[in-house]
């Protein structure tokens, strides 16, 4: 890793490196994301994708601002579309270099002669300023053109779909609103503007394609607006969704790279550390109405699971406990019972669901009281509270709910858990990582309830917790693997009695959670296991690769991602498990905790988005990125454990 937090590449007019992306947010839902060369490849990507009912609500307001330099009776036009049958448009052949430090900035060569364009947010508001400074020895024009979609991030515009193309320009503005439905968009400009509205039809974005999906757009454009660049001058255009910010243009971008740098925790962390802590201020939605995790760029939202699994490495490690207040605060308003929000989905409202989510609200808990201590008013008014609703809930149930125990204390869930969308039915009964969770969140409840001397609670909460760790063995140990059944069903000794006794990394999430469900010697043997037939350069695997049902690499990304995911894919955010259990257990090997780190720090490095981590990778060599390019729990995860594991 580089000793900076900031991703800075050399492209050198290379089309390939010009395809890595890049991503800047606004921390309230809104973001920017292309590749270097602003060569689209996803429906998602864009330099001004608004969250209009924020932290969702997302929207494709400015989708590229097509630059032209003309310098010395030289037209350079900096554009890099793709179209059907066609090489790439050449823009990126004059990129020399991108870096966010903290901002985007693109530097091109023109003729040898310096050119740069910055973008970035203002903070929490659905506005960019766009840079652009010339480095040469006499004057230059400057046009940009702006391509627009007006649609949602999820969709494409094909056709000409009956828009107002409206267009009213004034004194240093112009307002323009393509779709009725949507708000206006702004441009803050001190040049001039040529109306010349039009369409640019078939762009192609290579990454739908691969998906096997609609891969073309028309984009709209008012006109053109054109500036006169003189050496050394910086010219800036604000972009922004209804109005105008009141401040300058300079102003905005010294706050937005101000709050970025604020992300950093300076130079006596390592390289690492640095770029991961800044990384994950990119997930947090802190300044819209309600806080929230985006779960990953550019196609997730608010995953409430993904949310509690990430609250400790986005907020806690990085010391913003009164932004977890908040957080957790705003989540427990939307509780109904037992029943936390599946999320905040992107076309708006919520379900109520997720069986698995009140477990990892305990674990959340735990890691608040950690931090926070069990006298702070908050865990004590809010955290406690929710955390003994979930407990009575499950161990004296009104009807049978999602989460109940069997006769022998083990914890039953009839829904889906982290590893996604199509393993309700293999794991629908006793996940091991559920017990785990339990096990581990009555000895929280226990705790609070003693300094809060509420002693029935306490003993009860013991109780339960020593019932699962005394059976848990006898019930989960698979002796033919030599590892733990991954779930077994509620009726282990009845006709329909079934056990999964693939080798999965939920065995090391439960030995990670809670290690006294496990004795010393299973324990070694459950990491021995994982360390040969599940971990990775990138991650640890889903699967095991000697399991018939592996699935090494993703061949196409037609392929279900939920069936890929469960297949063998790695993830890079159970390295934070695998990194516990052996500190837990392998204190006696030699440089263990150096081992360890090399072990994160290369699963950080390389993933498409500069400067974050990607969800998952294929499970065989090279480890191909696969699944989300970004993703807030992988960033969480290995953030934590650097600083807390390993103490870096």
């Amino acid at each position: 890793m580089t000793e900076t937090p900031w991703p800075r590449v050399r492209t050198g007019g290379e089309l390939e490196l010009a395809g890595r992306e890049w991503l800047h947010t606004n921390g309230a839902g809104a973001y920017a994301m292309s590749t270097l060369g602003f060569m689209h490849t996803r429906r998602q990507h864009g330099l001004l994708v608004a969250a209009l009912s924020p932290p969702i609500g997302r929207h494709v307001m400015l989708s590229h601002a097509d630059v032209t330099v003309e310098a010395r009776g030289r037209v350079h036009r900096l554009a890099s579309h793709r179209f059907p049958g066609t090489a790439p448009m050449p823009g990126y052949r004059f990129l020399e270099a991108f870096a966010q430090d903290p901002i985007p900035r693109w530097t091109y060569r023109l003729d040898r002669t310096p050119f740069e364009q910055t973008l970035c947010f203002a903070p929490g508001r659905n506005a960019i300023v766009l840079g652009f400074a010339w480095g040469g020895r006499g004057p230059a024009k400057l046009s940009v053109r702006p391509l627009m979609s007006g649609r949602p991030v999820g969709s494409l515009v094909s056709g000409r779909p009956a828009r107002m193309e409206a267009i009213a320009v004034g004194r240093g503005s112009v307002e323009v609103q393509p779709v009725r439905a949507l708000p206006p968009l702004l441009f803050g400009h001190d040049g001039l503007f040529l109306g010349a509205p039009d369409w640019w039809r078939r762009l192609e974005y290579s990454e739908e394609q691969k998906r096997g999906v609609d891969a073309e757009e028309n984009l709209w454009t008012p006109g053109v607006f054109e500036r006169s660049l003189e050496p050394g001058e910086t010219v800036r255009l604000v972009v922004a969704v209804d109005a105008l910010p009141t401040e300058s243009a300079e102003e905005l971008e010294e706050e937005a790279s101000a709050n970025l740098r604020w992300a950093d925790p300076g130079g006596t962390r390592s390289g690492s550390v640095r770029a991961l802590s800044v990384a994950a201020s990119s997930y947090c939605v802190d300044s819209g109405k309600r806080p929230g995790i985006i779960a990953g760029y550019p196609d997730r939202a608010v995953c409430t699971r993904e949310l509690l699994m990430a609250l400790p490495g986005l907020y806690l490690v990085r010391g913003q406990d009164e932004a977890a207040r908040r957080l957790v605060s705003s989540l427990l308003d939307h509780v109904d019972g037992l029943r936390f929000e599946t999320g905040i989905h992107e076309g708006g409202g919520s379900d109520l669901g997720g069986s698995d989510v009140p477990l990892w609200f305990l674990e959340a808990a735990r890691h608040l009281v950690a931090r926070l201590g069990p006298r702070d008013d908050f865990v004590k008014s809010r955290v406690y509270p929710a955390a003994q609703r979930v407990f009575e809930s499950v161990v004296v149930p009104v009807g049978r709910g999602d989460l109940w125990l069997d006769e022998a204390g083990l914890l039953v869930c009839s829904g889906s858990t982290w590893m996604g969308p199509g393993n309700e039915r293999r794991r629908s009964g006793l996940a091991i990582e559920h017990q785990a969770l339990w096990s581990k969140g009555c000895e929280t409840i226990a705790d609070l309830a003693y300094a809060y001397q509420h002693a029935e609670l306490a003993l009860d909460a013991e109780r339960n917790c020593r019932k699962v760790r005394e059976t848990f063995i006898d019930a989960f140990w698979c002796n033919e693997t030599s590892y733990p059944f991954d779930a077994i069903s509620e009726t282990r000794g009845g006709g329909d009695a079934w056990a999964d006794s693939s080798v999965r990394p939920n065995a090391l999430l439960a030995l990670a959670v809670d290690p006294d469900l496990f004795d010393e010697d299973r324990a070694r043997t459950v990491l021995d296991r994982a360390q040969k037939d599940l971990l990775t350069p990138r991650g640890l695997r889903t699967l095991s690769r000697s399991d018939p049902r592996y699935v090494g690499k993703r061949t196409s990304d037609a392929l279900d991602p939920g069936a890929y995911a469960d297949s063998g894919a790695a993830w890079p955010f159970l390295l934070g498990a695998y990194v516990r259990a052996s500190l837990n257990f392998r204190k006696d090997e030699p440089k263990l905790r150096s081992k360890l780190k090399r072990a994160v720090e290369r699963a950080i490095d390389d993933w498409p988005v500069l400067g974050q981590v990607g969800q998952a990778a294929d499970g065989s060599s090279p480890h191909r990125a696969a699944l989300g390019p970004s993703h807030a729990l992988a960033v969480a995860e290995l953030l934590r454990t650097l600083v807390w594991d390993l103490g870096l």
